[in-house]
C-alpha cells in the first residue's frame, strides 16, 4: 500500500487554498533535520518536517488491509500539539475502489480546512484519470521515484542506475 499518499497528493494539489509540500522538498528537509534515512515518514517526523517548512497543518494518512479490504484514514494534525482533533475514514472493499476512497478523503480535507465546495467542484480531479486507474503500475511508479531520490546513503550513480528495473 505504499505510494497512496502520492496519489493523495495529486488530489489535494489541486487546492488553491493551501499548498501541499512536494516530496522532494520532504526529503530535502528530512536530510537538514538528520533523518535521511528514517523510511518512514511517521507523524512526529511529520510534524518536525511541518515546523521546519512553516506549514500550519498536517495530514497524515494511514492505510491498513483486512482481508479484501483497505481501511484509509486521514488525520488533521496540529504540528505544535500531539493531537489530532479531525479524523476522516474511507474504506475500499475491493482494490478497484481505492482511487474513490482517496478522491473522498480529499475532498474531505479541503472542506475541513476550509474550502469552499464551488471550489473543490471546480478544480476536482479524479486521481484515476489523472495518474492511472492501476494501484499496481503506480505502485511501480512509487518504488522507481523513491529509489531515484533515495537511492542509498552514499548516493551514487551506480546506485541510481540500478533504480532503472522500476520503470
Amino acid at each position: 500500500l505504499d505510494g497512496l499518499s502520492g496519489l493523495l497528493v495529486t488530489s489535494l494539489e489541486q487546492s488553491s487554498r493551501f499548498q501541499v509540500l512536494t516530496r522532494g522538498r520532504l526529503l530535502a528537509l528530512l536530510r537538514q533535520l538528520g533523518k535521511a534515512d528514517a523510511p518512514r515518514i511517521d507523524e512526529g517526523i511529520a510534524r518536525e518536517l511541518a515546523r521546519a517548512a512553516g506549514a500550519q497543518v498536517v495530514l497524515a494518512g494511514s492505510a491498513r488491509k483486512a482481508g479484501e479490504t483497505i481501511a484509509l484514514e486521514l488525520r488533521v494534525l496540529d504540528p505544535a500539539v500531539d493531537r489530532s482533533p479531525i479524523s476522516m475514514r474511507e474504506s475500499a472493499v475491493v482494490k478497484a475502489d481505492v482511487l474513490g476512497a482517496i478522491d473522498r478523503l480529499s475532498d474531505g480535507a479541503r472542506r475541513v480546512l476550509h474550502e469552499r465546495q464551488e471550489d473543490i467542484r471546480g478544480s476536482r480531479i479524479l486521481v484515476a484519470q489523472a495518474v492511472t486507474s492501476s494501484l499496481e503500475a503506480y505502485q511501480a511508479y512509487f518504488v522507481g521515484q523513491d529509489c531515484v531520490a533515495r537511492p542509498s546513503l552514499s548516493g551514487n550513480w551506480t546506485s541510481v542506475m540500478g533504480c532503472a528495473e522500476h520503470f
